[in-house]
């Protein structure tokens, strides 16, 4: 992936996606044949929103920010809680995937509400922190006016 030319807009996309099948998720919580077949939607869509913050996205990022000990800061920290996303992600699809027991399932809302609520935090995260960053990388110079002769 060329992590140069990715843009928080390409992340605002992801986000929606994911938020969209989120909240039809929870407008039909009680129906499992609705939320089963959702949840692969859902998994498809994170899964893909993830690849985007492997570690190469983070080196580059790193680079790009070097000498900036604030920024670098901040990165750190984005690093590490996608790392802790990604694990909350596998694990939660690991505990509802399609052959679990019913009775696995009744936790299912509560467990549910956690795991958007904690995605959606971190999307909060990635646009106050994050797209700031990657818009600073990819702003252009205004166009200078033609001087004068």
């Amino acid at each position: 992936m060329d992590y140069a030319r990715l843009t928080s807009q390409d992340f605002q996309k992801k986000h929606r996606a994911i938020e969209d099948t989120v909240y039809a998720i929870l407008g039909s919580i009680r129906s499992q044949s609705v939320v089963r077949a959702r949840m692969r939607l859902l998994s498809e869509q994170i899964a893909s929103y993830l690849s985007y913050q492997e570690d190469g996205f983070y080196t580059h990022m790193n680079k790009s920010y070097a000498g900036n000990h604030q920024a670098l800061k901040m990165l750190e920290f984005l690093s590490n809680d996608v790392k802790y996303i990604m694990s909350r992600y596998l694990k939660f699809f690991d505990r509802f995937s399609e052959d679990k027991d019913v009775a696995v399932w009744r936790n299912f809302p509560r467990e549910f509400s956690t795991f958007s609520r904690e995605l959606m935090a971190r999307f909060q995260v990635e646009k106050d922190y994050l797209f700031p960053l990657m818009d600073q990388l990819h702003m252009t110079p205004p166009e200078q006016p033609p001087a004068a002769e």
